[in-house]
Order: C-alpha cells, then sequence, then structure tokens
C-alpha cells in the first residue's frame, strides 16, 4: 500500500481521537449535571461513524473512579515523608555541598533554596534514629543535584559517595509511587480512549 493510504488513516484516527476526548467532556458534563443514586456501572456511547470506524463505547464511571484515585494517590505523594538513612557527617557535608559547592542555572536556584530551608528545618529538628524526612520535591531535588557534583581527590569521593548513596535509596521508593501514579495516568488515558487494559 502506498505512504498515502498510511498517512491518510492516520490522519483519520488521530481525528477519531479528538472527537473522542470532546465528546468524553461533553457527555460526561451533561452526565454530571443530574443526580443518581445508582451504582450500576455507566457509560456513553460514541458515535464515530463517520471515520468509518466501529463505535465505541466509554465507561465513565470507571473515568471517574480512576481520575479519583489518582487525585488521592497525588495528594498523597506530595505530603509523604521519604526517610533518608543519615550521619551527622553526611549531613554536615550536605550542609556544605548545598551552601557553597552546587553548581545550578537560572531557576534551579529556587531548588538549592529550597532545600537550605529543609537542612534548617533538619538541624532544628535533629537526625532521628539514624533517619532525617524529606518530602517528595525536595528529595527530588536534592538527589538532582547531588548527581551534578564535582570533587577532586579519593577523601572527597568517599565523602560523596556516602552522601549519594542514602538519597539513592530514598529516591528509589519515592520512583516507585511515581511509578503507580504514571501507570494510573495510562490506565486513565485508555479508558478514555475505549480501550480496556485489564
Amino acid at each position: 500500500m502506498s505512504s498515502i493510504y498510511f498517512l491518510s488513516r492516520f490522519e483519520t484516527i488521530v481525528d477519531r481521537k479528538t472527537k473522542i476526548k470532546k465528546q468524553i467532556a461533553s457527555k460526561m458534563a451533561s452526565k454530571n449535571q443530574k443526580t443518581s443514586t445508582s451504582s450500576k456501572k455507566s457509560t456513553v456511547s460514541l458515535d464515530v461513524d463517520d471515520t468509518g470506524l466501529s463505535p465505541i463505547e466509554i465507561n465513565t464511571s470507571a473515568i471517574e473512579e480512576l481520575q479519583a484515585r489518582i487525585d488521592n494517590e497525588k495528594k498523597d505523594l506530595a505530603t509523604k515523608d521519604y526517610s533518608v538513612k543519615m550521619t551527622s557527617q553526611i549531613l554536615e557535608y550536605f550542609k556544605n555541598y548545598i551552601a557553597n559547592e552546587v553548581s545550578w542555572s537560572g531557576k534551579e536556584a529556587i531548588g538549592v533554596i529550597e532545600i537550605s530551608k529543609v537542612i534548617k528545618e533538619v538541624e532544628k529538628e535533629g537526625i532521628k534514629n539514624g533517619y532525617i524526612y524529606m518530602k517528595s520535591l525536595p528529595l527530588q531535588a536534592s538527589h538532582y543535584f547531588i548527581s551534578k557534583a564535582h570533587g577532586k581527590g579519593s577523601g572527597d569521593a568517599s565523602s560523596y559517595m556516602d552522601l549519594y548513596k542514602v538519597f539513592d535509596e530514598a529516591l528509589q521508593r519515592e520512583n516507585q509511587d511515581s511509578s503507580r501514579i504514571r501507570d494510573l495516568e495510562k490506565q486513565l488515558s485508555a479508558f478514555q480512549q475505549g480501550i480496556d487494559l485489564a
């Protein structure tokens, strides 16, 4: 088949997806205006016959439930504390690195300022049973700036690796939570297009 045929089919599918999204928004808005006490599965049928492709059925109840779950997961992630293994030596190295050595560009300065605030808070509260606690965004920012470090000599390299390891371990736990949200968002996108990933 010619490339023109494939291009035409691609454009048809893109047009179809655009139309589906508009119809979902319209029909769900209309549905939300009505009060319903039924817990039955709710669907809307989308007419896309003009594309030459079969009509699809959208499960609006599943979309609403999944969207609510994603919103709750994001709220939990924003407020969750992640433990970072810490010693007084590593904390001092971290404090000095952020205060005097970290490289930043443009608006990255905001991240450095926020990390400095967290360090001050940690110094005030102290290390608790070998750990400090950070929210998701400061943890991500700390790992990012630590990863950009430059140094000299084996002594500095050893201190740096001690710092890097504790933040890398903590970030891996945060990444698991973020990955779960991304998977839910993919599932939501599929539901909105009438695709069931189950």
